[in-house]
């Protein structure tokens, strides 16, 4: 079995190590459907539901900083703009919709405004605190 995306080297080389069935596993989670997981991880749905509850649990008034993997703040920020992900062809209001994907670096910064009118998205995947450590 080919990995997924196999034309790329790097993905060759990126799961090399895995068994046929831990590769099959894989490539079943990444093809979909939505609800199917990885052994021990979680689903599409499921990650989606917990971004879901995560803002849901938000207070009303003032700061909030999170520190997360860039997978579940692009959820989140799936979420908040209705837009199917790049891996999910069942989320909400994909009828037609093209799907997006968002690359965040790592140590990225994404500043968002949330009320209950609207929410802003100010920064998305900042890397500026970064420039200075380039030798």
């Amino acid at each position: 079995m080919e990995p997924p995306d196999a034309s790329h080297d790097f993905q060759r080389r990126r799961y090399a190590s895995l068994s046929e069935d831990e590769l099959t596993q894989v490539t079943t989670w990444l093809a979909g459907p939505a609800h199917e997981a990885v052994p021990g991880g979680e689903s599409a749905n499921d990650l989606q539901t917990r971004a879901r509850d995560w803002l849901a649990s938000l207070p009303e008034t003032g700061r909030v900083i999170a520190f997360a993997h860039g997978g579940i703040i692009a959820t989140i920020l799936y979420v908040i703009t209705g837009r199917p992900s790049a891996y999910d062809g069942t989320c909400e209001n994909t009828e037609g919709a093209a799907r997006w994907r968002f690359r965040l670096g790592n140590t990225s910064i994404s500043k968002l405004v949330i009320t209950k009118q609207q929410t802003v998205m100010l920064v998305v995947n900042d890397n500026a605190h970064l420039e200075s450590l380039v030798l």
